[in-house]
């Protein structure tokens, strides 16, 4: 190997992935020299990122990044924010594909702009401008919208939509009352998907497990009688993220290599009639799976 040219190794890195390159640099010097490649880090980053940062709040990472590898370091530990501060651009370690998120403020929060039912936050834990995040005061009729073009993702990839969100103190109307929750592209009925989710982590368990959960369906058989029960939907339960937030799954897409849709996914309760209040949201999360 040491007598390849180090463009040589480099270019057989880049069919590696990100992780794997790292790990490969501590084999050897020829290696670890191989790793540094710029061109090797290049590869790795989305094929518009010069044209994504240099629209973001941070475009001047493009000129006072050490090296790419610093750059792709960067972009994984803190994402850059778009769209006037409500949208943030981050890439994933593992192989260098896109996550996006939609600030609290880019929704489409029924009742969102009326004071009495919601209120405009500033929370130290939000990465979106000013901090901001949308407080739930008051509502019977709770729908939460978003939308993202699946070209603004990286193609052929399986992506899950996520909401990212708190509960304060004295929160009501959210415990053991799940919400219905989906995903489908603008357009296409057929491609809709729906579940059940639960909002408070309290009813889910310590780390996000769930206590209980309906049977999925069957029957048993006691004294010779066959007994059955009704199948009912699984209820997607929330977990505690790296950070200070929440999260509970809303679904799951395929974003072709094409990449010209639109994906719309929602949060909704508005069947029970019950009173809410105390729900923080951040925003909601696409990631690869």
């Amino acid at each position: 190997m040491n007598e390849l040219p180090e463009e040589c190794i480099a270019k057989v890195m880049s069919y590696l992935g990100p992780q794997q390159v790292c790990r490969l640099a501590s084999v050897s010097r020829t290696f670890s020299s191989a790793s540094q490649s710029d061109v090797l880090w290049e590869s790795f980053l989305p094929f518009d990122y010069r044209s994504i940062i240099s629209q973001s709040s941070d475009s001047s990472l493009l000129s006072t990044s050490a090296s790419k590898q610093h750059l792709f370091r960067r972009l994984c530990q803190q994402p850059v924010l778009l769209d006037q501060g409500k949208k943030s651009w981050a890439v994933e370690a593992g192989r260098g594909k896109i996550s996006m998120m939609v600030g609290a403020r880019d929704l489409a929060i029924t009742w969102g702009d009326t004071p009495a039912y919601w209120r405009w936050e500033t929370d130290p834990d939000s990465r979106f401008a000013g901090g901001e995040v949308a407080a739930l005061e008051l509502v019977w009729w709770l729908e939460i919208r978003a939308k993202i073009q699946t070209r603004r993702l990286s193609p052929g990839t399986t992506y899950g939509a996520y909401l990212v969100f708190k509960l304060m103190g004295g929160h009501i109307g959210l415990a053991g009352q799940p919400v219905k929750v989906g995903v489908g592209f603008v357009g296409d009925e057929g491609s809709g998907k729906e579940s059940v989710a639960n909002l408070d982590p309290a009813a889910a368990g310590a780390g996000g497990r769930s206590r209980r959960n309906p049977p999925a369906g069957g029957g048993s058989r006691v004294l010779g009688m066959v007994l059955r029960w009704v199948a009912r939907p699984r209820v997607v339960q929330p977990r505690k993220r790296g950070d200070p937030w929440w999260e509970v799954k809303l679904g799951e897409f395929e974003n072709g290599v094409a990449g010209g849709e639109e994906v719309e996914v929602s949060v909704k309760e508005v069947e029970s009639g019950q009173v809410k209040h105390g729900l923080v949201v951040h925003g909601i999360e696409f990631r690869p799976e």
